[in-house]
């Protein structure tokens, strides 16, 4: 009920989620959570001279990537953090794919936040903390 509390989740991919990882509460950070899904990009460094980041590794849960593109998608329609994100980082000049991959990042994110702490998700405190 708290993965759903989050806008632009549903009770499919908060299912897939919590399926894929047998509970959030298994990781101490939220880049652990993304590292297992597959949603960090891959580095190839060699000395001092090559340092690559390539694209995600994709090494997670197929399914349950394609669930949570498919949640920023209407994320990004409806989440104010996620709106935000994406709105600044295409304004930057990044390409859609990785403005998403941002937005999926933000979930988890924010998934892992919501389940840590025990409070439902809260739309307008972005808003709020805007403001400030």
């Amino acid at each position: 009920d708290l993965i759903t509390s989050i806008v632009g989740i549903g009770s499919k991919t908060a299912y897939a989620l919590l399926n894929a990882t047998g509970s959030l509460l298994h990781f101490k950070q939220a880049k652990q959570l993304s590292k297992f899904i597959g949603l960090v990009p891959s580095s190839h460094i060699s000395g001092t001279s090559v340092r690559i980041r390539g694209r995600i590794t994709k090494k997670g849960n197929t399914d349950l990537r394609a669930k949570l593109y498919m949640a920023a998608r209407s994320a990004i329609r409806f989440n104010s953090a996620c709106k935000a994100l994406y709105d600044r980082l295409r304004e930057k000049g990044k390409p859609y794919k990785k403005a998403m991959v941002a937005v999926m990042n933000k979930l988890i994110k924010q998934a892992f936040g919501v389940v840590s702490s025990g409070v439902s998700f809260d739309n307008e405190m972005y808003h709020r903390l805007q403001k400030k």
